[in-house]
């Protein structure tokens, strides 16, 4: 029952991050005030960070469910991934409209996998302390986690990224 209820919440997470992020760019093209091409520019940029939550989220997510049974342990771990992937975004609102955490120097896509990493690391402590070592599921998850950061560093204000890869995704081709 409790698998069947977190199905319907991770699916409503899904839908609603989605959701938001067109009527965020139906808002801000249909605002008088802003350009279209600002708006758009806007929307890509928060693409590139938000994506973080809706590619490893579903990911996460997946894996956790397909291996409750089997391994109590990943399941444990994907969960906890999974959760603090969908911070992203928060993290970004208290970074910079809040400025309740410093960014210290870096891009707005760089700060917020910067805390997501400080973010992971007790629970990153507590294996390392408890098992002595680094729960598999930890470092596969961990690696492709910073292989994103470092893509998405790169991609960041990018041709590719603004002019070819985020129209794209969002149908604006």
């Amino acid at each position: 029952m409790l698998g069947l209820a977190s199905a319907v919440l991770a699916i409503g997470i899904l839908l609603s991050m989605y959701g938001v992020e067109f009527s965020k760019l139906e808002r801000l093209t249909s605002s008088p005030t802003v350009l279209v091409e600002q708006a758009y520019q806007s929307t890509y940029s928060f693409l590139l960070i938000h994506s973080t939550s809706y590619i490893f989220f579903s990911l996460f997510y997946l894996w956790a469910i397909f291996t409750t049974q089997k391994d109590s342990e990943t399941h444990k771990r994907m969960m906890v991934l999974a959760a603090l992937t969908l911070m992203i975004p928060g993290l970004g609102r208290l970074i910079n409209f809040a400025q309740v955490l410093p960014d210290f120097g870096l891009s707005l896509v760089d700060s917020r996998h910067l805390y997501l990493f400080i973010l992971i690391s007790p629970a990153i402590i507590y294996d390392i302390i408890t098992k002595r070592t680094l729960h598999r599921s930890y470092m596969i998850g961990l690696s492709l986690l910073l292989l994103w950061a470092i893509a998405a560093h790169f991609l960041w204000g990018s041709s590719l990224w603004m002019d070819k890869i985020a129209p794209m995704l969002l149908g604006n081709v």
